[in-house]
């Protein structure tokens, strides 16, 4: 059984249109957000999915309904931090008081403790291990933040590519490490986003399955915006921005069926037992 988890953050929070985005401008772009998750939301009944939400709490601040919706459909809700500052750019005080908020923002329309965390664009790195302790502390069971392969941003080379525990002060938080593969023994990103709509469907769905011959349960993501080919274009962006955010927004929704009509997903929380 793999573990099947979604972003919440609309098309102009990503980490790859920062320079031409500022914060300040967040509350005047458009909101895309309800027409892609209540797509979502309908491709995994469907299929009879349930899934993780990670949400971001700027977006559960102005959007309680779209938060109640995933909640009374069944899903897991877990935090995405609040304003989607990559951790390496936060600090141990600052990530401490953008996690907490985070927190804040979703408990008025919880039925359960948020148990899961995921960082920003996976910016848990061996130089930022002090977040593990933060998140036990602040109650957070899991995180889902790590991939265990070297990338420009992120990544722990030598991490484990099974779900582990770290030990903490506080406790100790399972680690539920994105998706990898391995080619000549190099391992690649197979866990979704940009590189879902990259990779033609075969690759992915091999090297899921190889991992699940080997006992090994794939976390997959994938962000709303993904299912939005019409979604404006920045002014500014460079073409490798846009070419990186806009690869095959057309097709992800085939995909995406296809892989959940192919494997089994569970939420995230389902790994704790």
């Amino acid at each position: 059984m793999n573990f099947l988890s979604i972003d919440v953050e609309d098309w102009f929070h990503v980490a790859n249109y920062a320079d031409v985005i500022s914060k300040s401008e967040w509350k005047t772009m458009e909101n895309r957000l309800p027409k892609t998750i209540y797509k979502i939301l309908d491709i995994l009944d469907d299929y009879q999915v349930k899934a993780t939400f990670f949400i971001l709490g700027w977006v559960a601040e102005r959007q309680r309904d779209l938060v109640r919706a995933i909640v009374e459909k069944g899903h897991e809700i877990g935090s995405h931090g609040y304003g989607h500052d990559l951790l390496y750019q936060l600090g141990p005080e600052k990530f401490q008081e953008d996690l907490l908020r985070g927190l804040e923002v979703l408990a008025p329309v919880m039925q359960d403790k948020v148990l899961g965390y995921r960082a920003p664009s996976f910016t848990l790195t061996s130089q930022t291990r002090w977040v593990y302790s933060i998140l036990a502390k602040a109650g957070i069971r899991y995180d889902s933040s790590v991939y265990p392969l070297r990338r420009r941003r992120c990544g722990i080379p030598d991490a484990p590519m099974v779900p582990h525990d770290v030990d903490t002060s506080f406790g100790s938080i399972r680690e539920f490490p994105i998706a990898t593969g391995a080619i000549l023994g190099r391992r690649i990103p197979i866990g979704g986003g940009g590189y879902f709509r990259l990779y033609p469907y075969w690759v992915t769905a091999s090297m899921i399955r190889r991992l699940n011959r080997q006992g090994i349960p794939a976390v997959f993501y994938i962000h709303p915006w993904e299912f939005d080919p019409d979604q404006p274009v920045p002014l500014g962006a460079a073409w490798n921005q846009r070419w990186k955010h806009r690869i095959n927004l057309k097709n992800t929704e085939k995909k995406f069926r296809r892989l959940l009509n192919d494997f089994q997903f569970q939420p995230l929380f389902k790994g704790l037992k």
